[in-house]
């Protein structure tokens, strides 16, 4: 009796060993990952446009970038909200958006940890890793988009929510429906491209219960709980900010294309993605695991489906292996991936290593599977040395980052190459000059930071991210940078009385378009003039005295009416006409110049 006493105490001794080595590795790794994400933090210039919307929501200005205008250049609302609050309470903005996506990675790492636990429970007895939690820990881009200011963390932490909430929650059912179809409303309002989410979602369930043969009233009211926070939520949400904006959609689809297909940049942007991350090939597991699952079968399609609906483990396994695959080609694929490297991935990472993790237990023998776990994660070491690499070019006898087909390693730009804290310096030391002037400038790539910190009164963006006319313009050849694809013309900025483009290449030539800003002894910026404004050119020389250095373009017009004029046939004078209308007399009422040039063309 000793003895068997004795046998039966062993295995329970060995699961608890293994369970305590197993909550170690999850906090180990859950603190080697939050630890990566908080020394890679970084911010891009993107967000700076979400936070100029916040900044004129907060002081009752509406949700504009610019006042008076309703353009929806954003496609993070909840986001935008969530950083409005904070602001609010006198938080910072880029410092709130980092802490909060640290904190959405953090709880990402413990749901699949929670995951993983509860997919190899009855495995405990044997060692056995957090895999998936320990891959998302070692993954370089899902730490890199850990930060940034961006949505992108709290995106994935809401659609892990969601999935987790219902497949591996011990909740009654009607509250993990309840609260996975809040998580997915929430993300919807998060980003735009999770509706694809909300519509898998009800199929899925759908599709269950019609397996389930449930009556009509059970199946509508299961139905109808998932999509209670959509209907009570985001429908109206939706009604308000078609109402305010006036489109179906964010300016930015418009703008990005996103109504156009463009599958071989799409497919582009995924290779990319796996050429580095390597062992992301072995989702692809999913397809002996089907064939297994459903040849080793006798019984009929239908009783197959059903053990299938009804195994908590194998239908989220499912449900991830399909939900990736319509993501990835329905959404990112389809508009042509994205300019960051690896974004419209991440969301989609915790759900491969899930569905790999899910493959090697189901097809590997249990002993081998921890070996098979380690020899993979070790993968991950390589793979990082090939993704720092990837975009790594030799320039003037140093490394710089370029562009692989439009697609750009964000992070190191704006950490190493681009830094944003420059902009933000420059941004502050213009805002005192500037403050109450009415003055347009141009925001090119990379200068929206510049731009909210400078809190000009009114702000152009280049690619038309909030102008309806630019989004809504016709692109006849694609193949641009993804989301850069449309631009504004000289034309059109002179036409809208754009003033100033700071530090960019020239739009045009002529010297007397050339202005100079010195802010301190040490700090200057240049700028071009594309539509000159001579009330507020004087106001600026009121403020920067000396220090402000340019062309009076009065006086340059008195110089060529006395000495160019005279001498120059009608046709350059009729050129050189057309460009200082362009410039100067649109935007100034100066009858008696022009007149002088008039008659002299009409004569």
């Amino acid at each position: 009796m000793a003895k068997e006493v004795k046998k039966k105490s062993v295995p329970k001794k060995q699961n608890s060993q293994n369970q305590s080595l197993y909550l170690i590795l999850c906090i180990v790794f859950t603190l080697v990952g939050v630890i990566t994400v908080y020394k890679m933090k970084w911010f891009g210039d993107d967000i700076f446009i979400t936070l100029k919307y916040v900044e004129n929501f907060l002081a009752g200005n509406g949700l504009v970038y610019n006042i008076g205008e309703r353009v929806e250049g954003y496609t993070d609302f909840l986001w935008a909200m969530i950083l409005a609050f904070f602001q609010w309470l006198k938080f910072d903005p880029v410092e709130s958006a980092n802490t909060i996506g640290i904190l959405s990675y953090l709880v990402i790492l413990i749901l699949f940890g929670r995951v993983s636990f509860l997919l190899n429970k009855k495995f405990l007895h044997r060692y056995y890793l957090p895999f998936t939690l320990i891959a998302l820990a070692l993954n370089y881009d899902f730490a890199v988009w850990g930060t940034s200011g961006l949505e992108t963390a709290f995106y994935a932490m809401l659609l892990s929510g969601a999935f987790v909430i219902y497949f591996f929650s011990s909740m009654p059912r009607k509250k993990r429906l309840l609260l996975s179809g809040l998580a997915l409303c929430l993300a919807v309002m998060t980003r735009p491209d999770a509706m694809l989410f909300v519509l898998y979602a009800n199929a899925l369930l759908f599709f269950r219960n019609l397996v389930l043969r449930l009556k009509f009233k059970e199946l509508f009211t299961e139905q109808l709980i998932l999509a209670s926070a959509t209907i009570l939520i985001y429908i109206p949400y939706f009604i308000w900010r078609y109402q305010y904006y006036g489109f179906i959609f964010p300016n930015t689809y418009y703008d990005k294309l996103g109504y156009e297909v463009f599958f071989s940049r799409g497919f582009l942007y995924l290779w990319l993605y796996v050429k580095c991350h390597f062992t992301t090939i072995l989702f692809f597991l999913f397809i002996p695991v089907l064939v297994k699952s459903f040849s080793s079968m006798k019984e009929t399609k239908y009783k197959q489906l059903l053990d299938v609906i009804m195994n908590r483990d194998q239908s989220a396994f499912y449900a991830a292996v399909f939900g990736v695959l319509a993501y990835l080609i329905l959404f990112v694929a389809k508009v042509g991936g994205d300019f960051m490297y690896a974004r419209f991935v991440v969301p989609c990472i915790p759900f491969i290593y899930f569905v790999i993790e899910y493959s090697v237990n189901t097809l590997v023998k249990k002993k081998s599977v921890p070996v098979i776990f380690i020899v993979i994660l070790l993968l991950s070491f390589p793979e990082t040395s090939i993704r720092k690499q990837m975009f790594m070019k030799e320039k003037d006898g140093r490394e710089v980052s370029e562009e692989i087909t439009g697609v750009t390693d964000e992070r190191y730009v704006y950490k190493y190459q681009y830094i944003l804290d420059n902009d933000k310096k420059i941004g502050k030391l213009m805002e005192p000059y500037f403050r109450g002037l009415d003055v347009k400038i141009l925001v090119k790539g990379g200068q929206a930071c510049f731009a909210y910190y400078g809190k000009f009164k009114y702000c152009q963006e280049y690619h038309g991210l909030t102008d309806t006319l630019i989004a809504h313009s016709e692109v006849k050849v694609r193949g641009g940078k993804v989301g850069h694809e449309k631009n504004a013309t000289i034309e059109y900025l002179e036409q809208k009385g754009v003033n100033f483009v700071f530090r960019r290449g020239p739009f045009k030539q002529q010297q007397y378009r050339f202005v100079q800003f010195n802010l301190t002894p040490t700090i200057g910026e240049r700028a071009e003039i594309l539509s000159y404004d001579r009330n507020l050119i004087r106001q600026l020389k009121e403020r920067f005295g000396t220090n402000f250095l340019y062309t009076d373009f009065e006086l340059y017009l008195d110089e060529y009416i006395r000495k160019e004029l005279p001498v120059k046939s009608k046709e350059e004078l009729k050129k050189d006409y057309e460009e200082f209308k362009a410039y100067y007399f649109l935007h100034n009422a100066d009858k008696a110049r022009e007149s002088i040039f008039l008659d002299r063309i009409n004569s």
